[in-house]
Parts: C-alpha cells; structure tokens; sequence
C-alpha cells in the first residue's frame, strides 16, 4: 500500500534489485519511515530480525549482481507518518562499507 490509516496494520512489499555487474550483497538492512512499527518479517532465503520495531536486518542470504529479492514487512501505522522506507545494503556481512537508499512508501529501491 502507498498509504494507510492511523492504527492500520498492513503487509508492505518490497523487491530490493542489485543493480552491481559485479559485487554481490550479503546483508541488509531496512528502516521504518516515522511512527510505522515493524511487527513481522516473510523473507525467503534470509535470516531476517526485526529491531525494535524500527528496522529489520537481513542476514544469511545472497544478493548476487543484477539480482533481486523480494519479502514483505508487516507493519503498524501509529500516527500520520510521511516518509520513506530507509535501505541499507553491504557485501561485507554487516553495515561497514554499505550503501544508502530509500524507496517511496510502497516499498520499491533499487541499489
């Protein structure tokens, strides 16, 4: 959805595309836009963990170059938020040496 009630709880889709010929990824991390609260994470082929309700890491997978991969956050709109959902992706295994992006409220970034 691209936008939402307060005090909805709705799944948000996200297709993160590497967009490197040449270096894959191996971690990830996406951040909530304002008072959103992440409550669920589906992620196929990855290890994800939800942070306080603020962000969720992914870990155990693989992007490879000119791959994508998709999940869906299940999340809680607690009060007018505007914003963007905040992507981090690394090929070291932890944040060191990521890249920035973020995608609209629909959930859409490419990196």
């Amino acid at each position: 959805p691209n936008s939402n009630s307060v005090g909805s709880t709705s799944d948000y889709s996200f297709t993160i595309t590497n967009d490197s010929s040449t270096d894959g990824a191996s971690w990830m991390q996406i951040s909530r836009p304002g008072d959103v609260v992440i409550n669920s994470v589906s992620a196929p082929d990855w290890s994800p963990s939800v942070e306080n309700g603020e962000s969720v890491v992914f870990s155990g997978g693989s992007l490879g170059p000119s791959e994508s991969t998709s999940f869906t956050i299940n999340a809680t709109v607690n009060s007018s938020t505007d914003g963007n959902w905040g992507v981090r992706i690394s090929d070291t295994g932890s944040s060191e040496g990521g890249i920035d992006c973020s995608g609209n409220q629909i959930g859409r970034a490419h990196v």
